[in-house]
């Protein structure tokens, strides 16, 4: 009944939903391995700046998963036929919502071969409410086949302790260089080697984003990280202009 509900919902907000696509729009980033082939894709939210550029949104409230399926919609029909993985961010009342369920059994039927990986940034001053609900989404999306991440740990003990509950239900532990860049005497109680020998123990895969430069790259070479993402593979690609040009050829 609820995908029923759902289903209608997402029908009734169609007009609402395409007057607001033009100030939101999915761009894409490829990953790759430490060969530097491409392993698959991050889904990443933009919006036009005053001056046309776009960026991450700022003070974005949480979307609606009819609307997160309504942007993605076009951004599916651009993705290559191959067996990569595809991430989609989240927050976590979407995806503790009802409609998280329909959700993900709706991507997936739409990025086959894909996989999907559903990304989570969590926020250790903030409180986290129905874990137990939580939990059980995320064990349910696993079923299914979907990976679950973490995205953009951090290098304090508070960011560590924010998501040790999370552990059992996660497959994929994102870094960014942005967080473990120190400063000449600047101490991190979390490093890199940190959260790569905890991905270990806990048989997590371990993915450096930020990856500006060789030296970024040699860095994760030597700590063994294999999957890798950031500027020097690659920037965000608006998947519809990309169509656009294609077409025009």
């Amino acid at each position: 009944m609820t995908g029923i509900f759902f289903y209608r919902s997402r029908v009734r907000s169609r007009n609402y939903l395409a007057k607001e696509q033009s100030e939101l729009r999915y761009f894409i980033q490829q990953q790759v391995d430490s060969h530097g082939d491409i392993t698959g894709y991050e889904c990443l939210l933009r919006q036009p700046d005053n001056e046309g550029n776009w960026r991450l949104p700022e003070h974005l409230e949480t979307l609606p998963l009819q609307r997160v399926i309504f942007l993605l919609d076009g951004v599916f029909d651009g993705l290559p036929t191959l067996p990569y993985t595809l991430a989609i961010n989240l927050d976590y009342d979407q995806i503790i919502s009802p409609e998280f369920d329909y959700f993900v059994r709706w991507a997936q039927s739409r990025i086959t071969p894909m996989q999907l990986v559903i990304e989570l940034t969590i926020d250790p001053q903030a409180e986290y409410p129905k874990r137990r609900r939580f939990l059980r989404q995320a064990a349910q999306a696993r079923q299914y086949g979907v990976q679950i991440a973490v995205d953009n740990v951090g290098n304090r003990q508070i960011d560590l302790n924010a998501i040790e509950w999370m552990l059992p239900v996660t497959d994929i532990i994102k870094a960014s260089m942005r967080q473990f860049r120190k400063a000449d005497g600047e101490w991190l109680d979390l490093n890199l080697q940190f959260w790569r020998k905890l991905a270990q123990q806990h048989h997590i895969e371990l993915v450096l984003m930020g990856v500006e430069d060789d030296q970024d790259a040699e860095l994760a070479k030597l700590l063994k990280i294999d999957h890798m993402q950031g500027y020097l593979y690659g920037r965000p690609v608006d998947v519809a202009q990309r169509k656009e040009r294609e077409h025009e050829r």
